[in-house]
């Protein structure tokens, strides 16, 4: 990924596809109407086969992180089109502060702007918003890190095939299915639960080809599942207070995650850390409401 943004034999609008790592059905941005030196922005419309939609068709907003990132890719990958090298990887390592403001829903129409914050050596902070019927349904600032020029991502082999079908109870099940054993409770009354995401997982079909990775969103979606596997009631995504994700999670591997929740008035917040043979894989800091009924 680009660290500036370069002039491009396209015009704008143009489909992300060609300009993202991102395959279906992770991929969700599907425009990217604008780049100028302050961002860019993408557009996607939520329709009935949207991968990740609940039961009653809003999208899971564990999602708004991923359309962000998205969005930084795609405004990346058109900056880069006028060289003649390919675009440098990036991966998502951070996010604060990203605050959930409002449902996405089977007919929006949302679009993704992105604002660059700062450079520190390889990393690049960028601040997001996800827009929708006039409203700000999310905000939020992430940390993206970029391999070096030159360097390139060691592969690993194909995936398999997975179906293309994948809808909000699919979620919930393909993260139940992952857990190796039943909710547990620690000496200190957290919860706890370890996960295993076969190499079949449909998310490895998108993300990404040739070097699948845990994706964010799904690291982000594992507290509410174990938090409402363990007596919570049905949850909806409130703010990101903070997110660290410090080593990939790969097909095959077994994590462990530990919650631990404090009501604050009307809010759940939770502490997750995600941890492979005892090394932090992953922290965050969530707060949770309840759904409506």
């Amino acid at each position: 990924m680009h660290d500036h943004l370069e002039p491009a034999p396209v015009d704008l609008p143009t489909p992300a596809a060609s300009l993202i790592p991102h395959r279906p059905p992770v991929r969700l941005v599907e425009e990217l109407l604008a780049v100028d030196t302050d961002g860019g922005m993408t557009a996607t419309v939520i329709r009935e086969d949207t991968p990740f939609l609940s039961p009653d068709g809003s999208l899971d907003r564990s999602l708004y992180l991923e359309l962000i990132a998205q969005t930084f890719a795609a405004v990346n990958g058109w900056g880069r089109l006028g060289h003649a090298r390919p675009p440098r990887s990036g991966y998502l390592v951070g996010a604060t502060g990203v605050t959930c403001n409002g449902t996405a829903r089977i007919g929006d129409r949302l679009t993704v702007i992105i604002r660059p914050v700062g450079t520190f050596g390889a990393f690049r902070i960028t601040e997001g918003v996800v827009e929708a019927r006039d409203r700000k349904l999310a905000t939020g600032r992430l940390k993206i890190w970029l391999t070096p020029l030159g360097k390139t991502t060691p592969g690993t082999r194909s995936i398999p095939a997975a179906p293309s079908e994948f809808t909000g109870p699919a979620l919930a099940q393909a993260i139940e299915s992952a857990a190796v054993a039943p909710c547990g409770t620690t000496a200190d009354s957290a919860f706890h639960r370890s996960f295993c995401f076969r190499p079949d997982f449909m998310a490895f079909q998108g993300h990404f080809p040739g070097n699948p990775l845990v994706p964010a969103f799904i690291q982000v979606r594992l507290a509410q599942t174990i938090l409402e596997s363990s007596g919570y009631p049905p949850l909806k995504l409130r703010r990101i207070e903070s997110a660290k994700f410090r080593e990939p999670l790969r097909p095959g591997q077994t994590f462990r995650a530990v919650c631990r929740p404090e009501e604050v008035g009307h809010r759940v917040k939770t502490t997750v850390t995600l941890t492979i043979a005892e090394k932090n894989a992953a922290t965050f800091q969530l707060a949770f409401g309840r759904a409506e009924t």
